[in-house]
């Protein structure tokens, strides 16, 4: 296989672009919490003809009546009250685009909770999401505004500098390798100026070099897709479990927020993001689900056609004849998150170990003492 396939399937694995689009906790974290009966707070950006920019506010903490806050940050000592004794499960409050406002609902007599847009406001951000309220399986919710994942972060704009600056990220886990470090780097000096970044030097043209290229060149169809882009998440929690291990070691220094990212944030970042939750305890389709919410939200093959643009490559270019070569349907999975891809990590990891914990454990070093202490540090009651 010759390096410019090589380098195609390194830039698949970078594609990722913000489109308009909102959702709730999550496509799935909402039924998911539902179906437990776990009280929980969900936002909705609506558009509505007498207020364009508005979030619906919805909770399922029974309650005759509640107190709703704002915050910019997730700590009740910044929040303000916007509504007093609401009835009804759901409130219309007006937001502003540029901003992604924290609420609190505090049912009268009991435990209130947080909510928050899953994706971030950004400009030039590339997938960049909060892992944040997620109901987990032992009591509570993930908290919001310290666990990130995202995308390249090349393209972020002075406003987005700003906007980051305000999370004080101390931890950036990048997964990219080296191509993909030279050829977008990442400014976290503009934003994040003390964090500690944990890196890799790799190459990802030698590790998808070989017999992985070769099965690669060959794909007809999404079922064949599926199975060879599957060998790349069963083989992941290895070859990345340096860098994994690293970012537990942070978390459980409290080092955080942390951001997880690589090219598209979907795959590498994916991995990291579906580990974290599930030492979390989180139910395993929740997990599933945020995996799969990059493509609902995110339109891969429009940031690749302007990254390739930008870098001036013709239509008749090795790499525009190589997709072009591709059918529509093996490019969708190349481009997508699969519910078939992550779920192939943790069947690899049950397959090798037993149990994902049992992973975490032997390979990541997280007994039961400190998958404990995690859950006691980053979910809520």
């Amino acid at each position: 296989m010759n390096s410019m396939k090589i380098t195609t399937f390194a830039a698949v694995l970078a594609m990722s672009q913000l489109v308009t689009y909102s959702l709730p906790l999550s496509a799935a974290g909402t039924q998911a919490a539902v179906q437990q009966s776990v009280p929980a707070v969900y936002l909705v950006r609506q558009t509505q003809s007498l207020l364009p920019d508005a979030l619906m506010v919805h909770w399922t903490m029974p309650a005759a009546t509640v107190d709703i806050y704002r915050a910019e940050t997730p700590d009740k000592k910044t929040m303000k009250k916007i509504a007093s004794d609401v009835r009804g499960n759901s409130y219309l409050i007006q937001s502003d685009t540029q901003n992604r406002p924290y609420i609190y609902v505090q049912p009268a007599g009991q435990q209130g909770h947080w909510a928050a847009e899953r994706v971030l406001p950004l400009q030039g951000g590339v997938n960049f999401r909060d892992l944040g309220g997620y109901p987990s399986q032992s009591g509570g919710t993930v908290v919001w505004g310290k666990l990130f994942r995202s995308g390249t972060m090349t393209d972020l704009t002075s406003a987005d500098y700003q906007y980051l600056s305000a999370l004080q990220i101390r931890t950036m886990c990048d997964f990219r390798s080296r191509e993909e470090l030279m050829t977008e780097p990442t400014l976290y000096k503009n934003f994040a100026p003390e964090a500690q970044m944990l890196v890799r030097d790799y190459s990802m043209q030698e590790m998808m070099a070989g017999s992985t290229m070769q099965a690669f060149g060959k794909i007809t169809t999404r079922e064949q897709a599926i199975e060879v882009f599957s060998g790349f998440y069963r083989q992941g929690p290895e070859r990345f479990s340096t860098q994994f291990k690293q970012m537990f070691e942070q978390l459980l220094a409290g080092k955080v927020p942390l951001a997880v990212n690589c090219s598209a944030g979907k795959d590498r970042t994916g991995m990291a993001s579906a580990l974290i939750l599930s030492a979390l305890n989180v139910p395993r389709q929740t997990i599933v689900n945020d995996y799969a919410l990059s493509e609902k939200v995110y339109d891969f093959s429009l940031r690749e056609m302007k990254k390739h643009a930008k870098a001036g490559d013709k239509k008749d270019s090795p790499h525009n004849q190589f997709m072009q070569a591709m059918k529509p349907e093996v490019i969708q999975v190349m481009m997508g998150t699969d519910p078939a891809l992550i779920q192939a990590m943790f069947d690899q990891l049950e397959k090798d170990y037993g149990s994902v914990d049992v992973y975490l454990e032997q390979k990541l070093g997280l007994d039961q003492a400190k998958l404990q202490q995690l859950r006691q540090m980053y979910l809520e009651a």
